[in-house]
């Protein structure tokens, strides 16, 4: 397997804090908020090695170029470049993931 490195946006970073944090206040327990997002790391990390194993994001039934992986209840946002894949946004499945990907663009 020839992995595709991976590279994170500011954006994606400040989600994994805010993420490392949200389930710290909740567990009150370092390794348990680390184990975490080592787990969406790691699930990011499984899709470089084949990275159109995502699932692709529609819009209007419409791709947007990007692909998304689950882990538990969050969507790691992805987009796939000739030598690496860029990860977009971490967030959580619940929330308006379309408006905070999209607004602006």
């Amino acid at each position: 397997m020839n992995s595709s490195p991976v590279k994170y946006t500011h954006a994606a970073l400040d989600d994994l804090d805010q993420i490392w944090s949200e389930v710290f206040d909740v567990s009150a327990d370092i390794d348990t908020a680390q184990n975490y997002v080592d787990g969406i790391r790691q699930a990011i990390s499984k899709k470089a090695g084949y990275p159109k194993t995502g699932i692709p994001l529609l819009y209007n039934e419409h791709p947007t170029g990007m692909c998304f992986v689950v882990y538990k209840k969050y969507y790691a946002f992805y987009r796939m470049h000739s030598t690496y894949i860029e990860v977009i946004r971490v967030l959580y499945g619940a929330s308006d993931y379309m408006k905070v990907l999209f607004d602006g663009e």
